[in-house]
């Protein structure tokens, strides 16, 4: 298999193999073991079959409830689905926010927005069902255990949430 950063996926965004980055240990991140992606919803069945070939094993979903029932995951065959919400259903900090929700609670405060993220990346590490996520993430991850196994995971734009479990992993 050819070591290249970018997957190529025409129905999905920010599909990204992880391997050879260098962890702060010293050592490197192995390659064809993690991609890290925005959903899965707009998969084409080439891309699915793309995945498949790729050695896609596992798709791990960080997202909501509701993000999964809006924009189910098109899971390639044979590829184990692991639904691991990082925030509980209740929680206000919910990316199933609509646009329009937002705009509304951050139009009063140029200061906001940025105090949001800030509370969403503090209890993505302080939340018990972060703590979950995360911990049955890299239980996914160490099960791996075969060469050019690969595991997805995502959010739904690849980037918060998901970033959160690629900075894990680079700790390693």
């Amino acid at each position: 298999m050819t070591n290249n950063r970018i997957i190529a996926v025409t129905g999905g965004l920010n599909f990204r193999e992880l391997g050879g980055y260098p962890t702060i240990d010293g050592h490197t991140v192995k390659w064809h073991k993690l991609i890290r992606t925005a959903g899965l919803a707009d998969l084409t069945p080439a891309d699915q079959q793309h995945l498949t070939d790729y050695g896609v094993v596992a798709d791990v979903d960080f997202r909501s409830k509701d993000e999964q029932l809006q924009s189910p995951d098109k899971v390639p065959t044979g590829v184990n689905y692991h639904f691991l919400p990082v925030f509980p259903a209740d929680d206000e900090t919910d990316a199933s926010a609509s646009q329009e929700q937002l705009e509304e609670r951050f139009s009063t405060d140029d200061q906001s927005g940025h105090n949001h993220m800030l509370d969403v990346y503090r209890q993505m590490m302080t939340l018990r069902s972060a703590q979950v996520a995360y911990h049955d993430f890299f239980e996914t991850l160490l099960a791996n255990d075969q060469p050019d196994k690969a595991v997805l995971f995502h959010c739904t734009a690849g980037k918060d949430r998901t970033g959160m479990g690629a900075y894990f992993d680079a700790q390693d």
